[in-house]
């Protein structure tokens, strides 16, 4: 009888477990935030239409104290000054860190010689 050329079997695949913990982290974060986002109507028990009081008017009495615009300009400037402060004092530490160190002339330095000395 002829024989035959064997034929190769097909390769397998290989697949990766997915039971991996960062898939089942991921998965579990997914199902978490989905969950999260969900809005459920809201259940509402029938009322008995009352009759409303009237709107409260939000109006200064003549004896309350409100500070004039420029009172209020200076109020803001106040806070910007105490907030500003801290604020470049920070950021100009986070910007004198990036600057690369100058040349500076200390002269404290060998130069180079050759094998000569020269």
């Amino acid at each position: 009888p002829p024989s035959r050329p064997r034929q190769r079997s097909p390769k397998r695949i290989r697949r990766r477990s997915s039971s991996s913990p960062m898939l089942r982290f991921c998965l579990a974060l997914l199902a978490a935030s989905a969950s999260a986002l969900r809005v459920a109507p809201a259940a509402r028990a029938p009322t008995v239409q009352a009759a409303r009081a009237p709107a409260v008017a939000m109006a200064a009495a003549a004896d309350d104290f409100v500070p004039d615009m420029q009172r209020r300009t200076i109020m803001n400037l106040v806070l910007l000054g105490g907030a500003g402060v801290p604020v470049l004092w920070l950021a100009g530490g986070y910007i004198y860190f990036l600057v690369p160190p100058g040349g500076g002339g200390g002269g404290a330095g060998v130069t180079a010689r050759d094998a000569l000395g020269a």
